[in-house]
């Protein structure tokens, strides 16, 4: 069998490799039981998701196989950015980020919540104590499904400016939540 696995890089040369779970495994894909899947080149971005496209065949990697080739070309359709998510059960965690220069105007989460699940999101200084108008408490909770979800916080909006060029770190509190990326936008 051939399977596609998923290795990922920082810098293009140092590479780690995930082999379990398989990215693209064998098993029943579409209506077909496929035990080849040869990953194509590069991604498509299509909207808020990611298309990628895999030759796959019925038949097992052998030279015994004397049948013609049954092969056929899929696609995987996964969310922008759904490739790892930090996760958080109903009963909740939390996660906090390194200090960093904070630049940009609003906070926005590639985030799925569950039904009742939500994210809240506090900023604190470089030494971890919450910033006036921005901790935790005082943020809105999050419950929703999207790749661009803004944060709010009670009394100060979404509009994080003022801390531009600051020092910062991030604590998110999760309750039934998948939080895939974050990133402040102008």
């Amino acid at each position: 069998m051939v399977e596609t696995e998923v290795a990922v890089s920082r810098d293009g040369e140092h590479w780690k490799r995930y082999p379990r779970p398989a990215y693209i495994g064998h098993g029943v894909h579409g209506h077909r039981v496929l035990h080849m899947a040869y990953m194509g080149e590069g991604m498509v971005r299509h909207g808020n998701e990611i298309w990628q496209y895999y030759l796959s065949n019925p038949h097992y990697h052998s030279w015994f196989n004397r049948t013609p080739p049954q092969r056929a070309i899929f696609r995987v359709v996964q969310r922008l950015d759904g490739f790892v998510s930090a996760d958080a059960p109903y009963t909740g965690g939390t996660m906090e980020t390194r200090p960093f220069v904070l630049s940009g105007k609003k906070l926005v989460l590639n985030v799925k919540t569950e039904a009742t699940g939500d994210v809240q999101v506090g900023i604190e200084d470089a030494e971890g104590k919450p910033i006036p108008g921005y901790a935790v408490d005082d943020c809105i909770y999050v419950n929703t499904d999207d790749v661009a979800a803004t944060v709010p916080w009670l009394n100060k909006g979404s509009d994080v400016s003022s801390l531009a060029g600051k020092a910062v770190q991030l604590v998110f509190c999760m309750r039934g939540a998948k939080l895939f990326a974050m990133q402040f936008v102008p």
